[in-house]
C-alpha cells in the first residue's frame, strides 16, 4: 500500500511541478509507467464482472448517471473535447484503442437502456444518406441486440442534432474507432430493486 500512494505522489509531483508541451508528455509518461507497474506487479485486472475495457473515470460516470441521462460514444474525428465540456460531467472520457462497438459493448454490460422512451440508443446519420448503415453503425446495433436480448433498432439523428444532443448529454467518451459516423448515444435505464 505504501508503494501505491508513493506513485500516485510522484505521478501528482510531477504534473504539479512542470508545465507546458513537455511537462504534459512527462507527466503521460509518468502515469503510463505507474499503470504498467500496476498490472505486472499487482496482477492485471482488479474486479470480478467488471470488462476490463471499462476505465474507473468511465465507471464513475456511469454509476453517476440517472435514469433518463444520455451518454456519447464518439469515434475519432468527433469535437469530443469541445463538446465534453458542455456536458453535465464537464470534462472528456476515454476508451482509446478500441471500436464503437467494442465500447458499446462494454458500457451496456454494466448500464440497462431505457424501456420507456423510443430515443433509447441514437446513431449520427450519414450526411446526404440517412437511411444508410455503414458497418460501423451495424456493429453498435448488433451489440445493442445482444445486451438487449432483442431487436431494438436506434433512431437516426441528423448530424448537427446530434452535435447539439451531445453538448446537453451527461458526458462523452471518445474512443479508438476511425471509421466515420461512429458516433452513438445511448440513454440510461433503470435497474429494478431485485435484479
Amino acid at each position: 500500500m505504501e508503494l501505491i500512494a508513493s506513485l500516485g505522489v510522484l505521478v501528482h509531483g510531477v504534473h504539479s511541478r512542470t508545465t507546458g508541451i513537455g511537462a504534459s508528455a512527462l507527466f503521460v509518461a509518468t502515469a503510463f509507467a505507474a499503470v504498467i507497474f500496476f498490472k505486472e506487479k499487482l496482477g492485471g485486472e482488479m474486479l470480478k464482472g467488471i470488462d476490463p475495457r471499462l476505465n474507473a473515470d468511465v465507471l464513475y460516470v456511469l454509476r453517476s448517471m440517472g435514469h433518463g441521462d444520455a451518454i456519447i460514444i464518439a469515434d475519432t474525428n468527433f469535437p469530443a473535447s469541445s463538446v465534453a465540456d458542455e456536458t453535465v460531467y464537464g470534462d472528456l472520457l476515454r476508451m482509446e484503442n478500441i471500436t464503437a462497438a467494442n465500447a458499446v459493448e462494454a458500457v451496456l454490460s454494466v448500464m440497462p437502456l431505457d424501456t420507456f422512451v423510443d430515443d433509447f440508443a441514437g446513431r449520427m446519420e450519414v450526411v446526404g444518406a440517412p437511411d444508410e448503415i455503414p458497418d460501423v453503425q451495424s456493429e453498435v446495433q448488433a451489440a445493442i441486440n445482444a445486451a438487449e436480448g432483442a431487436d431494438r433498432p436506434m433512431i437516426s439523428i441528423e448530424r448537427f442534432a446530434f452535435y447539439d444532443m451531445a453538448k446537453q448529454s451527461y458526458a462523452v467518451i471518445q474512443t479508438g474507432e476511425r471509421r466515420f459516423y461512429g458516433c452513438f448515444m445511448l440513454r440510461k435505464g433503470v435497474i429494478p430493486p431485485d435484479a
